[in-house]
């Protein structure tokens, strides 16, 4: 569960991009639940793991896919009929038969964290916290 705001101890690159990731996908399902009523769509998304980009290349030297097999999904999302009726699902553009590539990927499942309404109320009051310190 996220708890990095209230660690004394800073974490790692690794496990701070980890837990950004995380919660850009809880709060995603939870605006999905917020405008679901207004007829917005809000699907979460992995746009690709190690995609060829300059922070993917100093991480780890290496990559598994171009940059666009992020923006094309991205934008096949936002623009295309096809997700229309898919608000408040995880679109996740690493599976795709269990191999890494440029195929497309599909709707999976999150982490357990991004679905647990505990933890989601967790992180907004979290967030409010930090905003109030922010803004006050």
């Amino acid at each position: 569960m996220l708890s990095s705001t209230c660690r004394p101890d800073p974490l790692d690159d690794k496990d701070a991009y980890a837990q950004s990731k995380l919660a850009l996908t809880m709060w995603s399902m939870a605006l999905a639940d917020t405008v679901a009523s207004n007829d917005i769509n809000v699907i979460a998304v992995n746009p690709g793991s190690l995609l060829n980009t300059k922070m993917a290349n100093e991480a780890y030297g290496q990559h598994w896919s171009s940059a666009d097999k992020g923006a094309n999904i991205l934008t096949e999302l936002a623009i295309s009929d096809e997700f229309a009726d898919d608000t408040g699902k995880y679109f996740d553009n690493d599976i795709t038969d269990g191999a890494h590539g440029d195929a497309r990927g599909a709707f999976g499942r999150p982490h357990a964290d991004a679905l647990n309404q505990a933890a989601i109320t967790e992180l907004e009051q979290q967030t409010q916290t930090v905003l109030q310190s922010i803004f006050a």
